[in-house]
């Protein structure tokens, strides 16, 4: 999907945006990790 993220201890995920990043591209990112996140938990993957 294209999102870099990092896997801390526990249950914490942290991201890796671009120094530079505007309140659309932040929206896009969160969007991106809500889909792999409910394509996880149904088992259905739809990028």
């Amino acid at each position: 999907r294209g999102l870099m993220t990092r896997l801390f201890d526990g249950d914490m995920f942290g991201f890796a945006p671009p120094l530079i990043i505007t309140e659309d591209e932040v929206d896009e990112m969160v969007d991106i990790f809500g889909g792999a996140v409910e394509a996880v938990r149904t088992g259905k993957d739809e990028q």
